[in-house]
């Protein structure tokens, strides 16, 4: 959250992708667009990872983000794999 708060303070929208879990609230009240992100966090298949990258193609595409930091290891390898060239891929969470 503090890298979040650090980039809405210079002035740069932030926007969350995440399955909904009950923290869109927190994110929102930081100031940060939520997304909510549908994926099968229990058990993935490839026909499910596929789907995923092709939503995170669709979702940059409109988005158009300069950033992107992912959080676990199927958004840093299919986020990184979708994001725009110009987009720095910051894979890794920060606490």
């Amino acid at each position: 959250m503090p890298v979040m708060r650090a980039l809405i303070g210079r002035g740069h929208r932030v926007a969350v992708l995440a399955p909904p879990d009950g923290a869109e609230r927190q994110f929102e009240a930081a100031g940060c667009r939520f997304r909510p992100l549908a994926m099968n966090v229990k058990w993935p298949s490839p026909r499910d990872d596929y789907t995923l990258m092709r939503r995170f193609g669709r979702i940059f595409a409109t988005g158009r983000p300069d950033m992107i930091l992912s959080c676990t290891i199927r958004d840093n390898i299919f986020g990184t794999m979708t994001a725009p060239r110009k987009a720095a891929r910051t894979p890794g969470c920060m606490p």
